[in-house]
């Protein structure tokens, strides 16, 4: 069975959107069409948050390029053998701000 992968609709994520606008069907595209096909083709362009986890799932994150030289970064869980859901996205693409800012997540929990 292929994975499903999907975007909360949490408050972050919307916040996000509504900032990023012009290239929100491009991230929903890039995430929820080409997430599996990268980790299976090119894995070494996904990281693991060493000691941080997400409803008790270790977190991955990943940058997909925009127009010019903007970018985004997207945090992400495998929720289990099926499903892979994307929590938090941010234009912050400097790792350890973006993990700055990851740490504030309610969810987060730091090991």
């Amino acid at each position: 069975m292929k994975k499903q992968v999907s975007i909360d609709n949490n408050h972050l994520i919307k916040k996000f959107f509504r900032s990023n606008k012009k290239n929100e069907s491009f991230i929903r595209s890039e995430i929820e069409n080409h997430l599996i096909t990268l980790i299976i083709q090119r894995p070494y362009k996904i990281k693991s948050i060493p000691k941080h986890y997400y409803d008790g799932k270790i977190i991955y994150e990943y940058k997909i390029p925009l127009d010019g030289n903007k970018n985004c970064r997207v945090a992400y869980i495998h929720q289990d053998d099926d499903h892979i859901l994307a929590f938090f996205i941010s234009n912050t693409t400097v790792k350890q701000e973006f993990v700055k800012l990851l740490r504030k997540v309610s969810a987060v929990h730091v090991d």
